[in-house]
């Protein structure tokens, strides 16, 4: 099954840029929102022999089939061609059912009509040298070499006096893929890779396939955002004591970025999006020419009553709304997201409250933009103590805006300095004084 589903954003940092902007950064340090859908099947055998049931966490034991979790990014180019990078995501779930039937879990039976509480933990931890025969101005063919660090838990605890029973199995799996990009603009450009490998090893015997792709808007010579999928694959059989029987585990997911983030990016499969642009500034449509130029059919729900609504204070508003009907993306305005599954979106009318649903495979919400203060807030008791009259802040420590408008409170502080503080001007309301107006009807 290919859904897509709901995604946060990502973080990631990368402090020395080369000339032909962030994709080749010496340092870039990555953290992503990644909204997973999941699929398990466990079977485990007893150690002597006696095989197990095969069963479905999510469809047997009520484990949730999609969770929102952080998948940490690292890569490390000491010259063009040579390059360490690795990834680190952990995905932990749970669930209570009744047996419809009975159950074989190690030298465990729970019978039918048991009532199960269960879980599965996982934890992925991978690291590849990349050897690339192109790098090129973020263009890149690439070698990866490497090894996926696995580990799985899964464990049951049947009610009304049954037992509990577990197993867990720790395997290294080594692994060989392709990275690559291609710079289809100056600031976009498509990046992906795979790898893969079938082998075993140990009391293991299993395969691998591990695969992300996305593409990606560089809007800053460091920083550059994206939308993308991740897709883990595995299938294991293990004879090891406690934990004999065989891990049928996927998951997969879109991770989708907004501006105030720093991210690599990974591209959707497929559409509908939907975009709920809470911010009504100019960030609603980039993000939807962004999922328009990656070929996905898009939708943006507003609340307002047009698509970037505050750029009518800029002369904006009307040559953004053009552009998004010219490109083919749906724009919903006085609505509201209230609700969404993986495969439809809920929406709901801000003027008579009636809800509809709509088709969806991914959201991607844009919502309130939080201060870059870290330096503000630890100085907020001290400057006085040091002689310092006062502290004001300015730009994106006060709230993250365009660079213009950073400019100008920057202009506007300067100038100010020698001035008397402002204080509020009152507007004239206009008042009747009560008996001036006769009333007819």
């Amino acid at each position: 099954m290919k859904r897509l589903i709901a995604a946060t954003f990502v973080l990631a940092a990368s402090p020395v840029a080369l000339a032909s902007g962030p994709w080749d950064a010496t340092f870039a340090l990555q953290l992503s929102g990644f909204r997973a859908d999941a699929s398990t099947t466990v079977r485990i055998d007893s150690n002597s022999g006696r095989p197990g049931t095969g069963f479905s966490l999510e469809g047997d034991l009520g484990v949730d089939r999609t969770k929102t979790l952080p998948q940490i990014d690292f890569v490390w180019r000491p010259s063009q061609r040579h390059g360490l990078e690795g990834s680190y995501v952990k995905l932990d779930r749970d669930g209570s059912r009744t047996l419809t039937g009975e159950l074989i879990f190690r030298d465990t039976v729970y019978p039918v009509n048991t009532e199960v509480d269960s879980r599965f933990e996982s934890e992925i931890w991978r690291v590849a040298y990349r050897y690339s025969f192109i790098n090129d101005s973020g263009n890149e063919l690439a070698l990866l070499l490497g090894a996926h660090y696995t580990t799985l838990e899964v464990g049951l605890n049947g009610k009304q006096g049954s037992v509990s029973s577990s197993a867990s199995v720790d395997f290294p799996l080594p692994t060989i893929g392709l990275r690559g990009g291609w710079r289809f603009a100056d600031n976009l450009r498509l990046a992906g890779f795979v790898q893969f490998l079938k082998l075993k090893v140990g009391d293991y015997d299993g395969s691998l396939v591990n695969a992300s792709g996305g593409v990606e808007w560089a809007f800053h010579p460091n920083f550059y955002v994206g939308a993308g999928y991740n897709y883990y694959k595995y299938d294991l059989d293990s004879t090891k004591d406690n934990a004999k029987g065989h891990f049928d585990y996927r998951f997969d997911g879109p991770v989708v970025y907004t501006p105030d983030d720093i991210m690599s990016g990974r591209d959707p499969e497929a559409g509908p999006i939907i975009i709920w642009d809470d911010d009504h500034y100019y960030m609603g449509g980039v993000i939807a020419e962004l999922c328009r130029y990656a070929g996905h059919q898009v939708m943006l729900a507003t609340t307002a009553a047009t698509v970037s609504a505050w750029t009518v204070n800029t002369l904006e508003a009307m040559p953004i709304a053009k552009r998004m009907a010219r490109m083919g993306v749906e724009v919903l305005p006085f609505t509201s997201v209230t609700g969404f599954d993986g495969g439809s979106v809920k929406l709901t009318s801000v003027l008579t409250g009636v809800e509809t649903e709509r088709p969806a495979a991914a959201l991607v919400t844009i919502t309130g933009r939080l201060p870059v203060d870290e330096l503000f807030e630890p100085l907020r008791d001290r400057w006085q103590e040091a002689g310092i009259a006062s502290v004001t802040r300015i730009g994106d420590c006060w709230a993250p805006s365009t660079i213009q408008q950073a400019v100008y409170t920057g202009h506007k502080w300067a100038r100010g300095l020698d001035e008397e503080p402002e204080t509020l001007i009152p507007r004239e309301l206009p008042m009747i004084e009560a008996g001036r107006v006769n009333e007819t009807w």
